[in-house]
């Protein structure tokens, strides 16, 4: 990690809380396309709400987007990139975390507002990173524990969250880079990183759940493709790979998903 002095931690780390608590994505088009909440009014969607409560595969997507939005702010936090740290944990238009509450009374799982402002205060504290890192453990943790209240996790089911993660890295990559490799938004390829980062745990699951390992195989082989989308966290501003070609790529993994 880069030399990072505590007072510049505590000048970006005062609001991080906060901004945890909002953890969220503005553009997010849930599985099964619905519309969402409205952003101008930065309301929950009621609907939105009710399909988390009702399926448990949008209950897992939803958690994933926090858990990929968490994983590339702190990969950035590591880098000493503080700022751009707190905007993948800050969404005030859609309110993520508020919205899955309901998704997790239903399902008697632990709400986790205790561990997002555990990891904040070791931000906050200027924690060595040692300590910062075993904060984001616990949090992680507490996400897992909420992800495992769906009991009997069927391959078909961790099949639907890669795909409703993957919907979303299609629509935030667009956004991110341009027909020519160009980067416009590092925030929506960061994004985009990290719900490929969470999609690709649950491939890994489903490879527990299936007897169909020649499908596994290849879901992975496609994976490796969509991650070397995103050399780094830190993007370069040229030579990214267009979005059409993500796109395709992302067709063929929903494909192979079909088999499951």
């Amino acid at each position: 990690m880069k030399s990072i002095g505590v007072p510049g931690r505590l000048l970006v780390a005062g609001t991080v809380f906060a901004a945890l608590v909002a953890c969220s994505d503005a553009d997010y088009n849930a599985p099964t396309g619905q519309t969402q909440m409205d952003h101008e009014m930065a309301m929950p969607d009621e609907a939105l709400m009710a399909r988390i409560v009702a399926d448990d595969a949008e209950y897992l997507v939803q958690l994933g987007l926090v858990r990929g939005h968490l994983f590339v702010g702190n990969q950035l936090y590591l880098l000493g990139e503080l700022a751009e740290a707190v905007t993948h944990m800050k969404h005030p238009e859609s309110e993520l975390y508020a919205e899955l509450v309901p998704g997790l009374e239903s399902r008697e799982a632990a709400t986790f507002a205790d561990e997002l402002q555990g990891y904040a205060m070791a931000v906050e504290a200027g924690e060595r990173d040692e300590v910062t890192q075993a904060r984001y453990r616990t949090l992680n943790a507490a996400i897992a524990r909420a992800e495992n209240r769906v009991e009997d996790l069927t391959a078909g089911q961790a099949a639907a969250v890669v795909s409703g993660l993957l919907a979303h890295v299609d629509e935030e990559y667009s956004l991110a880079v341009n027909r020519s490799g160009r980067l416009q938004n590092a925030h929506e390829y960061q994004d985009s990183m990290g719900f490929v980062n969470v999609a690709g745990d649950y491939i890994a699951r489903i490879g527990t759940l299936t007897d169909n390992q020649a499908g596994v195989q290849g879901l992975e082989a496609q994976l490796t493709f969509l991650r070397a989308v995103f050399p780094s966290v830190v993007p370069p501003t040229t030579g990214l790979t267009p979005p059409e070609t993500v796109s395709d790529l992302i067709v063929r993994i929903n494909t192979t998903l079909g088999g499951f």
